[in-house]
C-alpha cells in the first residue's frame, strides 16, 4: 500500500518547549502531553486549520487551534476511517516558552498519534512526523514502530542534502528504536552512505548513530569530524562508555582534550563511572586543568577509581574564600558556589591528591592501559 507524504521533516519535543525558525518546506515532529496509548495512528494530509484566539488575561493557552486531515492510510487503529476527514484539538501558547506549532501547514501530509474525544482528537505522547511526498511501500505484517522507521528512512534519503533535516530524522530513527536486527532495513548501510557526504555535519550525525548502534568503527569517522561539529564532542563519551575498557584510551584522550576538545568533563565523569585504574595517570594529569570544574571532574573520577570518599562539589571548592555576608547567604542557600577562579581550598585538595599518587597511589594499581585491540 503506497503512502503519500511531504519532502520535509521537522522534528520537535514539545516537553522542552523549544521554539524552532521556520524554514521552507522543512518537516516537524510532536510529543504531546501525556503518555496513554493513542487511539489512531495515521498517515494524514492536511486540508484545513484554522486558529482561535484566546481573550486575554485568561489563564488558559492563546490559541486553540483545529487541523482537518484526510486520512490517507491507517497504520493503527480503525482501518475503516481511511479516506476519511478526521479533525485534531490543541491549545498553544503565542508569547513565551512555547512549543512550536504542529499540523500548521496545509498541503502537507504527516504521521500522527491520536486519542479520540467525542467528535475531534487531540495529539497524544507518540511523534507526529512530516514525511517525504514520495509513495513509500509498507509491508502489511511489519509493526507499527518499522512502518515509521521505513518512511523516516526514505526521508533520510530524500533530504540527504540538508543537514537540520537529516539530524532531526536520526533523532526519530533513536525515538523510534531502529534497530541493526530488522528484517526491514539495513541501518547501517543507510548511515554508512553518509561517510563520504561533502557536508562534515551529516558525516558526524551518521556517526554518531552508529556508535550509539555499537558500531566501533564508526569512530575514526566521529573524531575527523568533531573538531568541526562542536555538538558532537561532549556526546561521545557517553556513546564510548558502552565499549567498556576498549574504550579507555579513547576516553583519556577525549579527557586532555587532545582530540575532539570539548568532551573533557564528560569524558571525566564516564571515566569516574567506569572506575577503571587504567585512567588514573590521566586522572591526575587532569588535576592540572585550567578549568576548576574540570579539575573537579578528574578529582572526583580518582575517588571514585580508587576507592576514596566522593567529594561533594560544594566541599571542594570550600567556604574559607567567602566574606561573612556571602557564607550567610550560602548557609541560607541562597548563594552558589562556583569553580572559578580556582579557590585556595581546591587548590589544596589538589596538591594532596597529587602527593599521594606520587607518593604510594602509582604503587597501589596497575593502570598500564591495555593495548587497543
Amino acid at each position: 500500500m503506497g503512502v503519500h507524504a511531504s519532502v520535509s521533516f521537522r522534528f520537535l519535543l514539545v516537553v522542552i518547549f523549544v521554539l524552532a525558525l521556520e524554514t521552507p518546506q522543512c518537516a516537524q515532529a510532536y510529543a504531546g502531553p501525556d503518555t496513554a496509548p493513542p487511539d489512531l495512528v495515521i498517515v494524514g494530509h492536511v486540508v484545513d486549520v484554522k486558529t482561535v484566539r484566546i481573550p486575554p488575561g485568561s489563564i488558559s493557552p492563546d490559541e486553540l487551534r483545529w487541523t482537518t486531515f484526510t486520512v490517507r492510510l491507517v497504520l493503527q487503529g480503525d482501518p475503516e476511517i481511511a479516506g476519511q476527514k478526521i479533525t485534531t484539538q490543541y491549545f498553544r501558547r503565542t508569547s513565551g516558552p512555547q512549543p512550536m506549532p504542529f499540523f500548521l501547514h496545509e498541503g502537507r501530509d504527516y504521521v500522527v498519534s491520536l486519542r479520540r474525544q467525542g467528535s475531534v482528537y487531540t495529539p497524544v505522547a507518540r511523534l507526529a512526523y512530516e514525511i517525504t511526498s514520495r509513495t513509500v511501500q509498507l509491508p502489511v505484517e511489519a509493526p507499527l514502530q518499522e512502518k515509521i522507521n521505513l518512511l523516516l528512512l526514505a526521508t533520510l534519503r530524500d533530504c540527504r542534502d540538508n543537514a537540520m533535516i537529516c539530524g532531526l530524522v536520526f533523532d526519530g530513527l533513536r525515538w523510534e528504536r531502529a534497530s541493526l536486527d530488522s528484517p526491514y532495513y539495513d541501518l547501517l548501510s543507510e548511515y554508512r552512505r553518509f561517510d563520504s557526504h561533502p557536508q562534515a555535519a551529516l558525516q558526524a550525525q551518521a556517526a554518531y548513530a552508529r556508535l550509539l548502534l555499537g558500531d566501533e568503527t564508526a569512530l575514526s569517522r566521529a573524531m575527523r569530524v568533531a573538531d568541526k561539529e562542536k555538538w558532537l564532542a561532549p556526546r561521545l563519551p557517553d556513546a564510548l562508555q558502552k565499549f567498556g575498557d576498549d574504550a579507555v584510551t579513547t576516553l583519556c584522550l577525549l579527557a586532555e582534550g587532545k582530540c575532539a576538545k570539548g568532551g573533557e568533563a564528560n569524558a571525566l565523569r564516564v571515566l569516574r563511572e567506569m572506575k577503571s585504574p587504567y585512567a588514573l595517570p590521566t586522572l591526575i594529569r587532569c588535576l592540572d586543568n585550567p578549568d576548576a570544574g574540570v579539575r573537579y571532574m578528574a578529582y572526583s573520577a580518582i575517588e571514585s577509581t580508587t576507592g576514596r570518599y566522593g567529594t561533594k562539589v560544594d566541599d571542594f571548592i570550600g567556604t574559607d574564600h567567602l566574606t561573612p555576608e556571602q557564607r550567610e547567604k550560602y548557609t541560607g542557600g541562597h548563594l552558589q558556589l562556583e569553580f572559578n577562579p580556582p579557590t585556595t581550598h581546591s587548590i589544596m585538595l589538589v596538591e594532596k591528591m597529587k602527593q599521594w599518587w606520587e607518593g604510594e597511589g602509582e604503587k597501589q594499581f596497575d593502570y598500564t592501559l591495555p593495548k587497543e585491540k
